[in-house]
């Protein structure tokens, strides 16, 4: 596997984490 590739599945992962806290925090949105 290509490093890049391995950095930007990691990348995609963390910013699904990130939004689903923040859709969490904020249900409204």
């Amino acid at each position: 596997m290509n490093i890049w590739s391995i950095l930007c599945l990691i990348w995609t992962l963390a910013a699904y984490v990130v939004a689903k806290r923040i859709y969490q925090k904020n249900p409204k949105l």
